[in-house]
């Protein structure tokens, strides 16, 4: 790709034991052949929700190492969190919000990705659906839109303001809506260190003003999307 001079931006998928063993140098030249991300699936940060998940091979030792060498070579270093996995208590969900927190404080690059425990048919915990009292589609157009709802998290929006982290498609206008938001960021840090989440009235502010700011409409004509016509056969 370095060769053949590409201008195009490319991520990838790796486990958190495979990207620890990049070197800063080599993170380097997959940053000048295009790469940007690096999206990793570490799930959780507590050791004991990684060996229910056979997730004994991670260390977090290891993940500051990568994410501190992505970010020397301008790498964004992404993580997949998975909460409400069988056996999180408390405390190991503690244990991975204070381990998001601290990188996202010490690593400003840093991304996460947030997602509730939902048992994907082919999945090991798939056939403990029931015993869990999750109720799961009994068919294929049934899984379209499902969406766990077995449980409430209610600091999950809490970790996507708390860094005013902004979408990709987000209207960047609105200059004091984007001020408010901000402001917001920092009493959720503070909910989320102390575990304290009544009178939510940061996400109050935040869903008005989702409503009172909408996105631009796209510039695409959806009719170049159209199909073209396949000749007859006759």
């Amino acid at each position: 790709l370095i060769r053949a001079d590409a201008s195009f931006k490319w991520s990838i998928q790796a486990t958190t034991n495979l990207t620890a063993r990049l070197t800063v140098a080599e993170l380097r030249l997959l940053r000048r052949s295009g790469l940007h991300q690096i999206c990793q699936g570490i799930e959780t940060a507590s050791p004991t929700v990684m060996k229910l998940m056979n997730k004994g091979f991670q260390d977090l030792g290891d993940i500051y190492q990568s994410i501190a060498r992505c970010i020397q070579a301008d790498v964004i270093p992404s993580f997949n969190i998975i909460f409400g996995f069988p056996g999180e208590g408390v405390k190991e969900r503690r244990e991975t919000i204070s381990f998001m927190m601290d990188v996202c404080r010490r690593f400003p690059g840093a991304e996460f990705w947030t997602n509730i425990f939902t048992p994907y048919p082919g999945s090991p915990v798939f056939h403990r659906a029931k015993e869990l009292g999750i109720e799961v589609p009994d068919s294929l157009e049934g899984w379209v839109d499902y969406f766990p709802r077995y449980t409430v998290l209610p600091w999950l929006d809490y970790l996507r303001i708390a860094f005013d982290r902004q979408p990709i498609a987000a209207d960047r206008s609105g200059r004091w809506a984007r001020l408010i938001q901000r402001l917001t960021t920092y009493p959720a840090r503070w909910r989320l260190d102390h575990d304290f989440y009544e009178l939510p009235w940061e996400l109050w502010i935040n869903r008005k003003l989702k409503r009172i700011r909408t996105l631009p409409a796209p510039k695409v004509d959806a009719k170049l999307l159209e199909p073209a016509t396949s000749p007859s056969c006759t």
